[in-house]
């Protein structure tokens, strides 16, 4: 058995087919040609890419909606990007390289750039720039990109490119294994929306599989299965069969309102970035937007979005969902997100450095202005709120409030609508606000808490450091205090609480945080439907009596014990 992500779910049993890499080792690095002839060849192939990413574009959109087709607009808007023709001809003008190997010396740093932050989101664009340089190169090379296969087959690769994972054609191709990647690929996304059962990051362990082997894939649990005996593959052409009819039953219930066993209304939302999360938010019947990251929008360019292109995508978000609210997050850039045209500072401890609302109270304030102004215009459309990320002090909220003042009064100048009683709202995601929640409550309209940081800065561990997942899991005693904290504050100031990090989706940690009396949660699309389902089947009866029993546990067995008691009970 081999074990990697499960970055899609569902069942798949096939034979495997190998996807053979781009190897960069055929390009040819010297061209006697003129520099300007070599210049043209580029500048006429990414006119060629962008043309046929127009084409995928618009034959995805007809065929499978907004949801795949955003992907190649974005990838459109990276090779339109001036900086790679410019840095390529500068290889091409100073070193005489080849048109080839300019566009991929130059793509080959913009994806080494990506890969070395901390953030997984940020971190997996690196494939869309492989992506588009994989195009670009076949292009000059004469090359295409077309998968043949025979039969039903689970394609094998080191990485699969958003572009391929949305031309693959269901009908023959069962499931996906890569080497690298993870949940917040692209491809992953796209995999996601099209259904297509995928294990990525099984790293070494790709060598064990070989063409034509017979595997199954469990996208859902991250495992894949080499040659196995017939009794096996009966096994899970049965679970296949469970799990198709369990996905009809999930659909049924798209437009139920969350309720507890007991009738209490619990409210999910979903965590969003782009157009694909928004159109599996849509899909999947959320109520609203619990957090909008907005950071995404100064990634993949040379300069700031402008005031009008923000406006426009959080209008698009906020009309969307007409009956419910979009939470827009103020920009949560620096540290391990580098966005290069802001010439941030290299820092030696990202996590704890100048990033999210310090960044944009200083060295970032025009462009933290221009977000605030284009939230405020979106507003005129629907309900909408604002979140602060990284809050530590109270100064900080009155610095923002002044900043929120400034953009409110240089719209009502210019006549331009929007809601002047906009919420304000932070996020609860270090040990500081934690602690000073009960002063903090006081002065903003609602609390979010991000356990992903919260667990993070609390238990002084890494989340990125797989040797340290003992300590980075959700089931910590402390960060149940933490929270505790922080809900008990928000009930006393009279505000709203939720909670968008990952412990929004784990149906353990759902218990305990439904015992704080945490009725809104917001968590990735996919797992909308399940939650739901989950929390139906929850008597929260006697969660006071629960809360105070974890209270006093002090370890994470006796925690996970007193929640597996409660559940059993149901």
């Amino acid at each position: 058995m081999i074990k990697g992500i499960g970055v899609s779910g569902g069942i798949a049993i096939g034979s495997v087919k190998i996807l053979k890499e781009f190897d960069s080792g055929t390009l040819p690095k010297i061209r006697l040609a003129e520099p300007a002839v070599e210049l043209t060849r580029i500048k006429n192939a990414v006119v060629t890419a962008v043309n046929e990413l127009e084409e995928i574009r618009l034959k995805v959109l007809a065929e499978r909606g907004a949801e795949d087709a955003a992907i190649f607009e974005a990838h459109q808007l990276m090779l339109k990007d001036p900086s790679f023709i410019k840095k390529s001809e500068k290889l091409i003008n100073e070193q005489h390289a080849s048109a080839e190997f300019a566009f991929f010396l130059v793509s080959e740093a913009q994806v080494k750039k990506f890969e070395n932050m901390e953030d997984a989101y940020f971190k997996e664009r690196a494939a869309d720039i492989k992506d588009i340089t994989k195009r670009v190169m076949n292009i000059l090379m004469g090359k295409t990109q077309t998968i043949n296969s025979q039969g039903k087959s689970i394609i094998v690769a080191s990485e699969v490119t958003p572009s391929q994972m949305a031309a693959f054609d269901t009908k023959f191709i069962l499931a996906v294994i890569t080497e690298f990647g993870g949940e917040t690929a692209h491809s992953a996304m796209i995999a996601r929306s099209r259904e297509i059962p995928a294990v990525y990051g099984i790293g070494k362990n790709i060598q064990k599989l070989q063409e034509n082997d017979t595997i199954i894939v469990d996208g859902k649990k991250g495992i894949v299965l080499i040659n196995p005996p017939e009794a096996t593959i009966t096994e899970y052409k049965k679970m296949q069969e469970h799990e198709d009819q369990e996905k009809k039953e999930l659909l049924k219930i798209v437009g139920v309102k969350a309720k507890t066993k007991n009738g209490k209304n619990i409210d999910l939302m979903a965590n969003m970035a782009n157009d694909i999360d928004l159109a599996a938010a849509i899909k999947f019947g959320a109520e609203g937007i619990g957090l909008l990251r907005t950071e995404f929008l100064l990634m993949d360019r040379t300069e700031a979005p402008t005031e009008e292109e923000q406006f426009l995508f959080y209008k698009n978000v906020v009309t969307s969902f007409p009956n419910h609210s979009t939470t827009i997050r103020t920009f949560d850039m620096g540290g391990d997100k580098p966005v290069p045209y802001l010439n941030m500072p290299k820092e030696e401890n990202p996590f704890l450095g100048v990033r999210a609302i310090r960044l944009c109270l200083k060295e970032c304030n025009v462009l933290f202005q221009s977000q605030l102004r284009a939230i405020l215009r979106a507003s005129a459309f629907g309900k909408c709120k604002i979140m602060i990320p990284m809050i530590t002090t109270l100064e900080e909220i009155m610095a923002v409030k002044e900043n929120l003042e400034r953009a409110k009064a240089e719209l009502k100048k210019s006549g331009t609508p929007f809601d002047n009683k906009i919420q304000l709202g932070i996020m609860i995601e270090t040990p500081a606000a934690a602690i000073m929640a009960d002063v903090l409550a006081y002065t903003v309209d609602f609390f979010s808490i991000g356990t992903n940081d919260l667990i993070q800065y609390v238990m002084a561990a890494d989340r990125q450091n797989a040797s340290l997942n003992e300590l980075s899991h959700f089931y910590n005693p402390s960060v149940f205090r933490m929270i505790s904290l922080v809900s008990n504050a928000a009930k006393y100031a009279s505000i709203e609480v939720s909670v968008c990090g990952s412990m929004a989706r784990d149906k353990v940690s759902i218990l305990a945080l439904l015992s704080c009396g945490i009725e809104k949660l917001s968590m990735g699309p996919s797992h909308l439907l399940p939650i739901k389902k989950f929390i139906a089947k929850i008597d929260t009866t006697n969660c006071e009596k629960v809360h105070s029993e974890l209270l006093l546990t002090k370890t994470k067995e006796e925690y996970l014990s007193c929640l597996n008691r409660w559940e059993q009970g149901q």
